[in-house]
Formats: C-alpha cells, structure tokens, sequence
C-alpha cells in the first residue's frame, strides 16, 4: 500500500498520440492515475490481475480495458502480458472529430470485456496497421492514425450495442456536460442546484434526465462519485478515514463514515477491511 497515488505519464508534453506494446515482464505495479490522457489497452495475452479504480478484472487473451483521465490503475501480473497501448490527449479527439462522450461510455460498457476471437481478429489487425503508420514518417501521419482510431471505435461501438446494458442508455449533450462538471466539482459541490445553475436548468429536469440516461437521478450520481473517490482512496492508500474526510470536504471524520455507510452499506473501516 502506498501513502499517496502518484500521478504518472507515458507520453510527452505536446505529443497527442502515442502507441506501444506491453511490456513483456511479469510485474506487480503500484496504483497510480494518468491526469491528462486516455488509455485503451488490447491483451493478446497474459494472466493475472486488473484494478481500475474501485474494480478488478481478469488479465485474459483477447480483453480490452479502458482508463480515463483521473482514474488509478494497477496490474499484478502472473503471465507474461502481449498486446497495443493507445494514449491519445483530447486534443487529438477534437482534432479528429472523435466524440470523447462517446468513448467514455464504450468504458463503461466494454471495460474488462473479452472480445470473441473473430473480433479479437480484427481489432488485433488494425492496431498492427495503426502501429505501422506511427513507426513511419509519411504526409498526414496523425491524418491517417486518427482514421484508424475512428475505425477501432467504431467497431467496438457496434460490439457494445449488442450487450444489453447498452439498451437503455440514452444520449443526452446536457447529461454529458453533467458528468464533465461533476468530475470537476464533486469534491465542493454536493447539491444538485449547484449543477443545475451551471447548466441553467432546474434541479428537477436535471434529475429526470439523468434518471432517464442513466437510471439514476443527478443526486445519485453525485453522491456516487464521491463514495468511488473515497473507495479508491481506501483501496490503494494507507490513508487513514479523518484524512480521507478531510480530502472530499467534510465536516468531520463522522460526518463522512455516516454518509460512507448510507451510500455503500458499511463503514469506512469495515469497506477496507473487506476488500484487503
């Protein structure tokens, strides 16, 4: 366990695109988030273990993973891993007409998913080719990797559609620039009139729509959004519960285990425990 999560980045300051292969070591890496950039990681192979955030998923032959800017992730890997990682900035989204909304919910849909070997097949070749055109010094070079990062989307986009949680979802510009000022402000903006009066809507339309996108009232999400930044903080840091209170805001440590407890069943303590 660490004190505090570190914030690490694999790719350079101006750089807006990168893609590597995974290492081929068998490692067990300490938890940490990646501030400004998106990862999509693609295993062809290897085994073991997976946290994103508050969730662990299988390391498997054929399994993608999603880690969004502000998320913590660690590996603890019992076989030799193989496969593509994409880091890709914003920037290189809007430069490219790529919808970052769109990508967060594939995440959330498709986070851990285990492709089938045929699409396994395809996503596997077009991160070779992809791969191909970065290792090259041609004309339109980002031209041409934002096409093929189009592509890959586009595909997985179809493979979530037929999962059944990706039925209800239902697309909304105001829920998604909900979520973004959420993600900013959860940790001092706790009512959703305080959203709302960004949005310049009422709390009550706010909490519709979000039941309707999501299945969850705008209130629910908020409240889940700090419970998650508590549980990440129970799960890869030696922080004690007054510092984690401290952290997101509250009153005092009491104020935060009762709210804690309302939101997940159980106490802080009783969480950590459970969990290690």
């Amino acid at each position: 366990m660490i004190d505090q999560i570190k914030v690490k980045s694999k790719i350079d300051s101006g750089v807006l695109f990168k893609i590597s292969r995974m290492k081929p070591v068998i490692k067990t890496t300490q938890p940490h988030g990646h501030k400004d950039y998106h990862e999509i990681i693609f295993l062809t192979a290897g085994a073991g273990g997976h946290w994103i955030d508050v969730n662990q998923y299988p390391v498997a032959a054929n399994t993608l993973y999603f880690i969004l800017p502000g998320q913590v992730h660690c590996w603890a890997l019992t076989q030799v891993p193989q496969g593509f990682v994409l880091m890709f900035r914003t920037d290189f989204l809007v430069e490219n007409r790529l919808d970052e909304a769109e990508l967060i919910q594939l995440g959330h849909l498709l986070n851990g998913f285990s492709l089938t070997p045929q699409q396994a097949e395809e996503i596997n070749a077009l991160l070779n080719s992809m791969e191909a055109e970065y290792n090259t010094a041609v004309a339109n070079k980002e031209k041409i990797i934002g096409a093929y990062l189009q592509i890959i989307l586009l595909k997985l986009q179809h493979i979530a559609s037929q999962l059944p949680d990706a039925l209800s979802r239902v697309d909304s510009p105001l829920v998604q620039a909900f979520g973004q000022a959420l993600e900013k402000g959860y940790t001092t903006k706790r009512q959703v009139q305080q959203y709302a009066d960004l949005l310049s809507v009422s709390p009550k339309y706010l909490n519709d729509l979000c039941k309707k996108a999501t299945g969850q009232t705008a209130s629910q999400l908020i409240e889940q959004r700090v419970v998650l930044e508590a549980k990440k903080q129970l799960i890869h840091t030696t922080k004690n519960v007054s510092e984690i209170a401290f952290e997101l805001n509250f009153q005092d440590p009491s104020h935060f285990s009762k709210f804690f407890s309302r939101c997940s069943g159980m106490t802080p303590t009783q969480y950590r425990e459970r969990i290690r």
